[in-house]
């Protein structure tokens, strides 16, 4: 047989004696074309046809893998993600190679299965969802070209495990103890292994450290303090400066693993205490007479004689807390604490002044000039007057601290005190804060004098430090009557109708649908008002002081939405380009968005956009990772990288990327509307590149020789603008698909809104030419030809006819205008009425030699 091979112009032939033949010395990059005869002792026969083009290329070099993570941990099973860099080499020098990849996941464990994949073209990650606990693998990518495949990476291998379950905690203390005058409290706990330590069972070795948090906040927002410990036990002490009394002591326990944070143990200690004191106290009315009741706005006064603990020798302050009573006002009967050893008043006593501070309306302190020293087991005794009795509430309650300069020491609490009784209108309002709702409680007492009609309004004005939420809501808590409410700013009107309410008995409702905006240490006064129907004022209270208490919701009952999370004053959405799922209960659990990095640890946190040519598809802290070389990104905080669109692949004679669509049905427009995708409408070579990008209604003018994108045009909106000119990037356009250039402006084809734009390129602003009549949806008519016709959905334009002085009327089919001339600097051929792709373009520079075996028929 007789062969000839033609290749960059010049003509080789080569004999052969069997149907195939190997032929080395070929030009990598250079198409070549091949045709054979055979012979016979009679002579030659014909040569075949020359064959099809045939472009060769070199094996590609090896993917390398860049980290293998594990994303999740389904249980039984583990989702890893592989990530890998393209090889250096692609087969040609300098002109895109379609590469597929494939990997091989390897193990020599028992129970481990071996896992091989194929990537999509383009990819750079795989996706393996099922992958074993426990398991050492072994990761190898190889890439494969049209001449073949690549040699395997270079292994990586890694232990996969999963998520640890909570820590089993074992046992835990908390004791308290004063010492040099200063009260601590010791706590400590230990615990045993998970029983998953992240392979399904309890090993030690995958535990890298385990993380102690203490708080007294059961949503673990604010941390007393927070430990990695390598060994099952913790152990601190902490000052009363640090814990809260009456509270219990909570911890949480997780154990670290190469996953990651493990699920927590949550448990708790019993109520922190100090020592306990004991108190008692007795008022008396302004002419010091002993009373045991007083009524609503009323004063007193009162005697407070409290004992000592005998482990308390010296103390420096007390502060003193009357339930229900305003101390805004009081008064000390004397100034002089009397030390009472062994019952007998000692010859020493010690001067004080009163001292409110930043304390709440309800207390005050009493400071001495020095410490103040008393033998073990001492009794104390003082006087304060000008207790103003805030409102009617029943029997009320004292509370007592004794604090040395380290902190609270002593205390004495539910102490009882004096029994409050209605004067004259008398209102009690408990608040509930629980979160993210904070409901009231409101009874009501009317006077001697004055009855509450069988039909009156309540009007409540409630502090700024509440805000009423549109879905207020009364419910009635007796049988009195039948409430409606009615909102007007912070005025509360509430409508009852039921029989007459006189002295001795109750209005009782409550109200659903409060929120607490601000802090909630000093509780301001409300006003209450009772009014006939027609507007006659009955009574009311100008200062009405709540009762306030803080429970924080359980999970299952109050939840905050998807965004957000649950803090002290209600739900508070994510920092800006993060979420979080529902229920969430920390800004921790908020985490950065598809496109979007970075690590939320509080709340002046941020995510950042991914740059431009990188992606992050999934929720989280990870970083950003490049686009593949088929795969680009013109803009910044994408999820995914869009297919072929590598502005960075083009050189100074048209887009390569039109080289890797083999076929035209990726560019119909079907498939443009129903990915959304950045597919390129239409291209122009010029001194500089346009597109039209019909899935992201833009238009691009990109630097041919950089990349660099010197105009993008168009807007998120769509919507078809006025006929004023307005600036590019302010420009909607809606599907954009043909563009033809006529001297320094762009005529582009508004598909989806039914018009044509001129782009200036000078000014950079957009208007609508005036052709037919933009917007309009009926099919053109016979009276096309004589007036302005629909335009429907125009798809392509002819640059023959068009110049910057004849843009009105144009002469074409609205429907179907074909592109009839092309730039002469470049060979096109149409594929369909919405792509195009380049199949002439300048000579490359091709040096390596490459081996080609051909296959050919015995001719018959």
């Amino acid at each position: 047989f007789e062969l000839e091979f033609l290749q960059n112009g010049s003509l080789s032939s080569a004999e052969a004696y069997q149907t195939s033949f190997l032929r080395e010395g070929l030009l990598a990059g250079v198409p070549l074309r091949v045709k054979v005869r055979a012979v016979n002792p009679v002579g030659a026969g014909n040569f075949s046809f020359l064959s099809d083009p045939i472009t060769p290329m070199r094996l590609p070099s090896s993917p390398q893998i860049r980290n293998v993570t594990v994303l999740k941990d389904e249980g039984s099973s583990l989702v890893v993600a592989v990530n890998f860099s393209a090889p250096e080499d692609a087969g040609l020098d300098g002109i895109p190679v379609s590469l597929s990849y494939f990997i091989l996941v390897t193990s020599d464990m028992q129970g481990c299965d071996n896992v091989t994949g194929e990537a999509a073209e383009g990819a750079t990650s795989f996706l393996l969802p099922s992958m074993s606990k426990a398991c050492t693998y072994t990761f190898r990518v190889r890439a494969r070209n049209p001449a073949g495949f690549s040699s395997y990476s270079d292994p990586v291998s890694k232990l996969l495990i999963g998520l640890a379950s909570p820590p089993r905690v074992q046992q835990a203390n908390l004791l308290g103890g004063l010492q040099d005058n200063s009260f601590s409290w010791s706590f400590s706990v230990s615990w045993s292994l998970p029983e998953d330590t992240g392979g399904g069972m309890p090993s030690p070795e995958y535990i890298e450290y385990y993380l102690v948090e203490i708080s007294q906040d059961p949503t673990f927002a604010q941390l007393v303090s927070q430990q990695e410990v390598s060994n099952p036990t913790f152990s601190a002490t902490y000052s009363s400066q640090q814990l809260q009394t009456r509270l219990p002591l909570l911890f949480r326990i997780s154990a670290m693993n190469l996953f990651g944070l493990g699920l927590p143990a949550v448990n708790s200690t019993g109520l922190v205490l100090v020592l306990p004191v004991n108190a008692s106290v007795a008022f008396f009315d302004p002419s010091d007479q002993p009373v045991e009741q007083a009524t609503a706005g009323s004063l007193v006064g009162c005697e407070v004689q409290l004992a000592l603990p005998t482990q308390v020798t010296q103390f420096d302050a007390l502060a003193v807390k009357f339930v229900d009573f305003d101390l805004s006002y009081v008064g000390a009967l004397n100034d002089t604490i009397e030390i009472l050893e062994a019952g007998v008043s000692s010859s020493s006593s010690s001067s004080f002044k009163l001292s409110w501070s930043s304390l709440r309306a309800d207390q005050v302190q009493l400071n001495f000039s020095a410490p103040v020293s008393v033998s073990a087991g001492a009794e104390l005794r003082f006087s304060l007057r000008n207790l103003t009795c805030r409102h009617w509430s029943g029997r009320t309650s004292f509370e007592i601290r004794v604090v040395s300069s380290s902190g609270l020491i002593a205390e004495a609490y539910n102490v009882p005190a004096i029994l409050l009784l209605p004067g004259s209108l008398s209102a009690n309002i408990s608040i509930l804060d629980q979160l993210v709702q904070a409901s009231a409680l409101v009874q009501l007492m009317p006077s001697m004098e004055n009855s509450i009609p069988a039909r009156c309004v309540l009007n409540l004005t409630v502090s700024p430090q509440f805000v009423v939420e549109d879905y207020l809501s009364v419910q009635r808590n007796d049988f009195l009557g039948e409430f409606t409410v009615q909102v007007e700013g912070r005025s509360i009107v509430v409508t009852r109708v039921g029989q007459e309410v006189r002295y001795g008995e109750l209005v009782s409702f409550s109200l659903l649908g409060l929120k607490s905006v601000a802090n909630m240490s000093v509780i301001e006064s409300f006003a209450l008002q009772t009014r006939r129907e027609e507007g006659e004022v009955i009574d009311s209270i100008d200062s009405l002081v709540p009762s306030y208490s803080f429970s924080p919701a359980s999970p299952g009952n109050l939840s905050c939405p998807v965004g957000t999370y649950l803090e002290r004053l209600g739900c508070t959405n994510c920092p800006g380009n993060s979420s979080s799922p529902a229920g969430s209960t920390s800004v921790l659990n908020c985490s950065c968005d598809p496109g979007y990095t970075g690590v939320i640890t509080s709340k002046s946190s941020s995510c950042s956009p991914c740059p431009a040519g990188t992606s992050k598809p999934l929720p989280g802290n990870s970083s950003c990772l490049p686009c593949g070389f088929e795969n680009y990104s013109p803009r910044t905080g994408q999820a995914i990288c869009p297919p072929n669109v590598d502005l960075r692949a083009c050189d100074n004679q048209a887009c390569k990327f039109q080289l890797l669509s083999k076929d035209s049905s990726l560019w119909t427009p079907d498939i443009w509307l129903s990915l959304g995708a950045p597919a390129p409408g239409k291209l122009i070579p010029d001194s500089d590149l346009y597109f039209s990008l019909p899935g992201q209604n833009r238009i691009l003018r990109v630097d041919r020789q950089s990349g660099t994108i010197l105009l993008d045009a168009g807007c998120t909106n769509g919507r078809l603008p006025s006929d004023v000119a307005v600036a590019a990037t302010a420009a909607c356009f809606n599907v954009p698909t043909a563009m033809v250039k006529v001297g320094n402006s762009l005529i582009i084809a508004d598909t989806m809104n039914f018009a044509l734009r001129q782009l200036d390129l000078s000014s950079s602003s957009v208007s609508t030419v005036a052709v037919g009549t933009p917007g309009a949806l009926d099919l053109p008519s016979s009276s096309c030809l004589s007036t302005p016709c629909p335009i429907l959905s125009p798809l392509s334009l002819s640059p023959l006819s068009l110049s910057p002085l004849s843009l009105s009327p144009l002469s074409l089919s609205p429907l179907s205008l074909s592109l009839l001339s092309l730039s002469p600097l470049s060979s096109l051929s149409l594929l369909s009425p919405l792509s195009l792709s380049f199949l002439s373009l300048s000579p490359l520079s091709l040096s390596s030699l490459l081996s080609l075996l051909l296959h050919f028929s015995r001719p018959l």
